[in-house]
């Protein structure tokens, strides 16, 4: 008689109770020798292990031409880790400068594309202070030059909650 880690092919069987498991559900050791078939919901993932708590909010401004305000409602406290700005096309007539502020209007930092600017040119921001927010608090975006056409503008921001 074969052993039993020895078996292959045809000779290999389901797990025990594989025939009436539900359907998607797998089987999950109980920590004391014993295995049930589940079905894994969200208590059962441990999202640290994917991206811990960062997440990523993305926005685009079309045709930002004159001047702008966005605002982004944050919903969690968090901090903002990085900022990316993509342009679509040049701003004419000035070099359009995008400030960001925290919930309490502080100044974060800011970012100038210039009239020269190329298609998909990405400035990247890392602010290193005044980025801290509470929930319910706001992200403000703001274009105080006022430019006479530019091309979409996409911003990606990067959090992590706290």
């Amino acid at each position: 008689m074969s052993s039993h880690k020895d078996l292959t092919g045809a000779d290999l069987h389901e797990p025990k109770g594989a025939e009436s498991a539900t359907l998607y559900s797998v089987l999950t050791a109980n920590g004391v020798g014993g295995t049930s078939w589940t079905l894994i919901g969200p208590n059962n993932i441990d999202s640290s292990s994917l991206l811990g708590n960062k997440f990523f909010v993305t926005m685009q401004k079309e045709n930002p031409a004159g001047t702008f305000t966005l605002y982004l409602p944050i919903p969690v406290n968090c901090t903002l880790d990085a900022i990316y700005a993509t342009i679509d096309a040049a701003p004419t007539g000035a070099n359009i400068q995008i400030d960001f502020y925290n919930g309490t209007s502080t100044l974060i930092n800011s970012t100038t594309f210039a009239t020269t600017a190329t298609t998909g040119d990405t400035n990247t921001i890392t602010p290193s202070s005044n980025n801290v927010f509470t929930a319910g608090s706001k992200l403000r975006i703001r274009n105080s030059t006022a430019v006479t056409t530019c091309g979409s503008i996409g911003f990606t921001f990067s959090f992590t909650a706290t």
